[in-house]
């Protein structure tokens, strides 16, 4: 612990944070997941993050405004956004807070987290001008607000231009809606305040997912993906990198193609709930970096350049009008901070869910996708690395590979010739996911039907056509479209270098930070379809280290998750802030050995098949 830190308990939650010297009480809450209210963001003007402290004498004297606040009967009382600990120190949160706010519980993870997000809706009912009182329209919604303990210092344009005709037709009945308690961001009539929504997008080089959220209770309401526009552009970063590079005007396509993507998938998520996409406040973004720098419209070319500079490492907050989203003009627009060229903001919310920054012993998270990145540490710090799996652990790149949806194959057993499978919904097979593919590759060489080398070796399912070997996985009679399903020798070819490359960057990280596979005691599993894969399967082929099973954790789609999370509540934004200035970057490449470990992984691991039973087939 450096000595600029100290230490935050709050009480009696029993919760504890390290930050450094200089941060307030409220900041540091927000770190630790701890619900202070503060109507005014934090400025010291409303009143309301009173705390109670256990030692004063670790805080400096309230200045006049905060003693003011507080009253001559403040005691042990201090506001929560004025207080700065000099020194470790206990806070008590007064049951008044406490009940301020719902909790809920975020699928997938241990978060329980109390709502509360960065926009906020009121409902006014204001005094018309007359001449008497020819105050100005906005000057009246400012002052209605600060009665309500919100300063208003900025203004979204397209309010601006709108509030005045909104204010006269709804007769001065209307409800503001506020960003981080100081941006007006929306004036609607009449009082709109229980419909408050929220998008969360996670941006991938092959697909783009997008989930609808009602921020006044945490639940997710809608959902819609969607294959990358960009992929006619380039099925890779690199490639779409090179594009971008060309040209200004290729780089303003590759921007333009994605948020035409995301748009419509928000439309079509607004229009099955039965909202206007103008009633969405707020879209949190993560993404690798080039797909989080091409969504908000940044420059891309330079991370095409070493040393692999982004942009910015901070998240970033602009509006629907600036990064080109088809929303209200004045909505804003989240990206979480990125970690570095390679590891972006999906890696960054991949942290948060997994909440890998408080474990008390070594962890490791990987997030598995076509751009893999994997965190390995504890609360003493984490180290990252990002690792080019390509897409086939998607289920792209393979000849019946499609995404885990309805008819796609995501389970397979093998028992002699014969082939044991499931499907996502039940019915007929048309293709074969992700989960499905690890599951395929396993069984084959469990089964001796492919070697280490993972060529194809004389089975009864295993044929020559068109030059090309593959195993029958499904006979066309029982599938969904009539013809076989298989699995070619190129297919396994492609999962043996995606998951070396995963393996290559998860032992690289152990070496790099004088780690073994015993000193790893979780490995949290992420991706977007994480709950799908068979940690026996993952093994079998080498994807992730030789570690116990037991320690092994699903955390789903994480990076999904990290960004919901940043829609609910300000305090997972922050701490993802404060998390993303203390992670240390490996670069791969850079690591002594690294091409040969890398060739060495794409060989699959002598297996003994005793060690990994299948499940029971059925009869």
């Amino acid at each position: 612990m450096s000595e600029e830190d100290i230490w935050v308990t709050f009480q009696p939650y029993g919760k504890r944070v390290r930050v450094k010297r200089g941060t307030n009480i409220l900041e540091a809450a927000r770190l630790a997941g701890v619900f202070i209210p503060s109507l005014c963001g934090g400025r010291g003007l409303c009143g309301k993050c009173r705390v109670k402290v256990s030692n004063e004498s670790s805080l400096a004297k309230p200045d006049p405004s905060e003693a003011a606040l507080l009253g001559a009967d403040a005691g042990p009382f201090r506001l929560a956004c004025r207080a700065v600990p000099r020194a470790s120190i206990s806070v008590e949160i007064p049951p008044e807070s406490m009940a301020s706010a719902p909790q809920i519980l975020v699928n997938g993870t241990d978060w329980e987290i109390t709502i509360d997000p960065a926009v906020s809706k009121f409902h006014l009912r204001l005094e018309p001008p007359t001449l008497e009182d020819p105050a100005a329209d906005f000057e009246r919604v400012r002052g209605a607000l600060s009665k309500l303990g919100v300063e208003i210092t900025e203004y979204g344009l397209q309010t601006l231009r709108d509030g005045p005709q909104v204010l006269r037709d709804s007769g001065w009945e209307v409800t503001a809606t506020v960003w981080d308690s100081r941006r007006l961001i929306r004036i609607q009539p009449g009082d709109t305040s229980s419909s408050l929504y929220g998008v969360a997008v996670d941006v991938g080089t092959t697909t783009v997912v997008c989930q609808l959220v009602d921020l006044t209770t945490g639940k997710t309401v809608q959902s819609e993906s969607i294959l990358n526009p960009q992929i006619p552009y380039g099925e890779d970063i690199v490639t779409r990198l090179s594009l971008s590079r060309k040209s200004p005007s290729d780089e303003q396509t590759l921007h333009k193609v994605l948020v035409e993507g995301i748009s419509s998938m928000i439309q079509n998520c607004c229009r099955r709930q039965g909202i206007d996409p103008e009633d969405v406040l707020e879209v949190s973004v993560v993404g690798n970096t080039v797909m989080h720098h091409m969504a908000m419209g940044l420059p891309s070319s330079f991370l095409g350049e070493s040393p692999f500079s982004p942009v910015m490492k901070r998240g970033i907050d602009l509006t629907a009008r600036d990064v080109g989203l088809a929303l209200h003009p004045d909505t804003n627009i989240h990206a979480l901070p990125t970690l570095a060229g390679y590891v972006g903001a999906d890696a960054c919310a991949v942290i948060l869910a997994s909440r890998i920054y408080e474990e008390k012993e070594t962890s490791m998270a990987v997030d598995i996708g076509t751009n893999g990145e994997i965190v390995l540490g504890s609360e003493r710090g984490l180290t990252t690395c990002s690792c080019a799996a390509g897409p086939a652990l998607e289920g792209a790149h393979i000849t019946f590979g499609m995404r885990a949806s309805e008819g796609a194959i995501e389970k397979v057993r093998i028992d002699g010739e014969r082939v044991v499978y499931e499907t996502i919904g039940g019915g007929p097979p048309v293709g074969i996911c992700g989960s499905g593919v690890i599951d395929a590759v396993a069984q084959m060489l469990l089964a001796g039907i492919i070697g280490r080398e993972g060529r194809l070796r004389p089975h009864p399912r295993v044929r020559t056509r068109n030059g090309v070997k593959e195993f029958v996985l499904v006979e066309g009679k029982h599938t969904g479209m009539g013809r076989d399903i298989v699995v070619t020798q190129k297919d396994i070819r492609e999962v043996q270098l995606a998951k070396a490359a995963i393996y290559t960057g998860a032992s690289s990280l152990m070496d790099h930070t004088g780690n073994r596979p015993e000193d790893i005691q979780t490995v949290y599993v992420a991706g977007a379809f994480g709950n799908y894969i068979d940690f026996r399967s993952a093994k079998t082929i080498g994807l992730i280290p030789d570690i116990p099973i037991e320690r092994l954790r699903f955390r789903g789609h994480a990076a999904m998750t990290g960004a919901k999370l940043s829609l609910f509540s300000r305090s997972p934004r922050q701490l993802a802030e404060h998390v993303a200035q203390k992670v240390r970057y490996v670069e791969l490449t850079c690591t002594p050995g690294f091409n040969q470990r890398y060739m060495d992984a794409t060989y699959l691991p002598h297996r003994d098949p005793s060690r990994f039973p299948s499940v029971r087939l059925p009869d």
